[in-house]
């Protein structure tokens, strides 16, 4: 879209584009309030048509606010969500619903702004896929974020710039996650060189790896899936569609993302089989519908799905009915009540069952290989990290201190 236009008037097409999510006049009210607020604070800057950056700069004064105790968290979300409606609109012409998550930062200079949304166009019109590409984004909003208040334009960014960001990220990410931030910021900075928006060699000082993470993969035994689907509350038909995601990562080792992004089209009830690309990898994968998944997902559908034009299996239960985005809470809140107890930074979410059934796969004596092929790794040595689960296997495998002998001192 991205045309000139009278902000009363982009308003109006975005509550004749929402229509259909059918709100309830009690949430109407509010978005109609909203937007109220938003027409003042335009005014206020003499401000007829739709700007992204007064946009922007309204939702980062409704944010002070918040963190400065002048305004409830209710009021502030319901600011930042229906300006963000208008700006999403106004950018590709498309009203979606999304989940109006707490956002920990906020990215409020403008060029700054405008040189990611360009980077962002640059990277979906190279290929990349669209997991890569909303990895890449977000943590380059995080780098612009954690320099903005250094520095006021992108050609002033230096090496030690980066550097003190490298150091930043490292006491608050995995190693893994580190790995994807160098990545991304790896992109970022050849787009700028090609574009000559900066001046130093901002690549040379991005570490070329990073230490692969070593840790123990937790995982869960038999009873505790089976408590967990024990307190999954079928009687409900939130119960029903949780119960049926849970069964999907339980049983077939799906990414949440696929589970979630499951259509109509991808099941094969005559061959009783689930055919997907996945979302990560965009890689093919076709595995089987046992019987009880396939039952759990028929009975979701058939007793549990709100009535909706999307296509998608697994529903939101509240207006707007449309895709379910986010599964985490469903698995954290069935562990908790099935009183299994995780330590302290173990997993709750989907992915601990994944971890689980390769597990249960290796100590079965099924290949790498062939676990790779199930979970539908696209690099197949992603599969060794789950050696480390198999304790019976791993005792096979010992190691002497032969050339490492220890002396009497370290044994006393």
């Amino acid at each position: 879209m991205k045309n000139t236009i009278l902000l009363e008037d982009l308003i109006n097409e975005v509550k004749a584009a929402i229509a259909p999510w059918n709100h309830s006049l009690s949430t109407k009210w509010q978005y109609n309030y909203s937007w109220q607020r938003l027409q003042e604070f335009f005014k206020r800057r003499t401000a007829h048509y739709f700007n992204e950056s007064v946009a922007y700069e309204f939702i980062d004064t409704w944010k002070n606010m918040y963190e400065n105790d002048e305004c409830k968290k209710w009021k502030f979300y319901l600011m930042r969500y229906t300006t963000q409606l208008l700006i999403n609109y106004w950018n590709d012409g498309n009203a979606e619903w999304f989940a109006n998550r707490e956002c920990k930062y906020n990215l409020s200079n403008a060029d700054f702004i405008k040189v990611l949304n360009n980077y962002q166009t640059f990277i979906e019109n190279d290929g990349k896929s669209k997991a890569t590409c909303s990895y890449y984004s977000n943590f380059t909003r995080y780098f612009l974020e954690f320099i903005e208040n250094k520095k006021s334009a992108i050609s002033c960014i230096t090496q030690q710039d980066v550097v003190e960001f490298i150091v930043y990220i490292n006491t608050r990410f995995s190693s893994t996650s580190i790995r994807t931030v160098l990545c991304a910021l790896r992109s970022f900075f050849k787009y700028l060189e090609q574009k000559n928006q900066i001046k130093s060699a901002l690549l040379l000082t991005i570490p070329t790896s990073s230490l692969r993470k070593t840790a123990v993969i937790k995982v869960l035994t038999v009873d505790n899936e089976n408590r967990v689907l024990d307190v999954a509350n079928t009687d409900s038909s939130t119960g029903k569609r949780n119960k049926a995601i849970v069964l999907l990562a339980m049983r077939l080792g799906l990414r949440m993302s696929d589970i979630l992004g499951l259509k109509f089209e991808n099941i094969d009830w005559r061959s009783n089989t689930i055919s997907i690309v996945q979302h990560k990898t965009e890689l093919p994968l076709q595995l089987p519908l046992l019987n009880d998944v396939g039952n759990a997902v028929a009975d979701y559908i058939i007793n549990g799905r709100p009535e909706t034009d999307d296509n998608h299996i697994f529903i939101r239960h509240h207006a707007p009915y449309c895709r379910l985005t986010a599964a985490h809470d469903i698995s954290s809140k069935l562990f908790d009540a099935a009183g299994i107890n995780q330590a302290a930074g173990d997993k709750k979410g989907l992915h601990v069952y994944r971890h689980s059934l390769a597990s249960r796969l290796l100590c079965k004596g099924t290949s790498l290989s062939a676990i790779s092929s199930i979970l539908g790794h696209a690099d197949r040595e992603s599969s060794q990290v789950y050696i480390s689960t198999d304790a019976i296997g791993m005792r096979k495998c010992p190691l002497t201190l032969k050339g490492i002998e220890p002396n009497l001192e370290v044994l006393g």
